[in-house]
């Protein structure tokens, strides 16, 4: 499991992305933080997890980064976090469970306590010191990125960025459902997914059924389940 153990400045997975759509090499990573002022230990983990995020090496995960560097020029700036999450969520399985958590905490909740969260995940590993750490990383990193605020007695989630880019959406949903163990969820689930809690998602329905990278069945009890067509997604 790819661990997400290091704060991650956004303007660093900025650059990574950058060196992505340039079709660098991820060598370029470690130099660039090192010149940001930190240490060649540090660098060289921190690096490793930009690479992991935009130089993926399982084909789906290769695919969709190919698909968000195709999107990059036409989105504003204030898109790019949609990007960098999905493939956070897909390579990262504590980023996803820690975000999933805080969007349903949010819900219920106005203000959430690091601990809160941190008690709801490490119940299910046996190595708690490093899920511990990666779950405080991630929440420093959430700060940073501006999905979080913070508080005296814990954080808040900020307003949700309102995104009406269709593909886009298309593009993070495809992310949330790459992510999920089975690789398809119920429709429903999706549409109101926790772990997207940072963005106001605006789209016609209608688009889902029509995007042909998507595979929409109905299971035994009438719901419809929505997974990845991998004949397109492949090619």
């Amino acid at each position: 499991m790819t661990i997400f153990d290091r704060f991650i400045r956004y303007e660093w997975a900025e650059f990574a992305l950058n060196v992505a759509m340039q079709k660098g090499d991820p060598s370029q990573i470690k130099p660039f933080l090192i010149m940001q002022g930190i240490a060649p230990q540090s660098g060289r983990r921190t690096a490793n997890i930009l690479s992991n995020m935009w130089f993926p090496k399982e084909p789906l995960y290769q695919r969709l980064k190919e698909k968000a560097v195709v999107l990059l020029p036409n989105l504003s700036t204030n898109e790019h976090l949609a990007l960098h999450w999905g493939m956070s969520l897909c390579i990262f399985p504590i980023f996803s469970q820690t975000v999933k958590i805080i969007g349903s905490l949010s819900k219920i909740q106005e203000t959430i306590t690091k601990q809160e969260v941190i008690s709801r995940i490490l119940g299910e590993y046996s190595n708690q010191i490093t899920i511990k750490r990666s779950i405080e990383r991630i929440i420093q990193t959430l700060l940073n990125w501006g999905v979080l605020e913070q508080r005296e007695n814990g954080f808040i989630t900020s307003s949700p960025r309102i995104i009406s880019n269709t593909e886009l959406i298309e593009w993070l949903f495809e992310a949330v459902i790459l992510k999920s163990p089975d690789r398809y969820l119920p429709l429903q689930d999706l549409i109101r997914a926790n772990e997207i809690f940072p963005f106001d998602i605006q789209l016609p329905i209608l688009s889902i059924y029509e995007n042909p990278s998507f595979s929409i069945h109905r299971d035994a009890s009438g719901e419809e389940i929505i997974g990845i067509n991998y004949s397109v997604i492949l090619g």
